[in-house]
């Protein structure tokens, strides 16, 4: 999908400092991206053409990486709060520490539909969503889970939604 999909992971929020374990996660995701995605001439192009424009947009984009032409990964400052303005496509990443789950509620929108996630257990991300009476989030799923679909889809009953009912009295 070249994460066009809305539900795309685009920013990843990382809990604590460690940074052995972000290291390993970007490194084995380019490895399974090397081995299950082609990523053809325009694609490159447009990736590399979306990073530029993010550099030159974003003021508070720092240390980016790449792993070969697969991924770009870009770590994020403390002064970012407009994290629904920055998309990634074709394997450009946001990534940002936070010291907290608590913290996370800074950066949640009404924008935000689907948080995915990882070594979070799910009740704990209920309890801070339903804490901090947060707008936006429609689904909570863990990582990997994102791009599928259910009978529920941003928070809207899709059999109720899309069905009509003919009464004949």
């Amino acid at each position: 999908m070249n994460q066009a999909a809305c539900n795309s992971l685009h920013f990843v929020f990382w809990i604590g400092e460690n940074d052995k374990i972000k290291e390993t996660f970007w490194y084995e995701l380019d490895k399974i991206v090397q081995k299950k995605f082609i990523l053809d001439e325009k694609v490159a192009v447009d990736k590399y053409t979306h990073l530029i424009k993010n550099i030159i947009d974003q003021k508070n984009l720092n240390n980016i990486k790449m792993y070969k032409n697969n991924i770009y990964l870009i770590d994020v400052d403390d002064n970012i709060n407009n994290i629904e303005n920055i998309r990634g496509v074709n394997g450009i990443f946001f990534q940002k520490n936070i010291k907290n789950l608590d913290n996370l509620k800074n950066y949640i929108t009404k924008k935000c539909q689907t948080i995915t996630y990882f070594g979070i257990h799910k009740h704990q991300i209920r309890f801070f969503l339903l804490k901090n009476n947060l707008f936006g989030v429609d689904r909570m799923v863990p990582i990997g889970k994102g791009l599928e679909m259910s009978l529920t889809w941003d928070g809207y009953d899709l059999i109720k939604s899309l069905s009509r009912i003919i009464n004949i009295n």
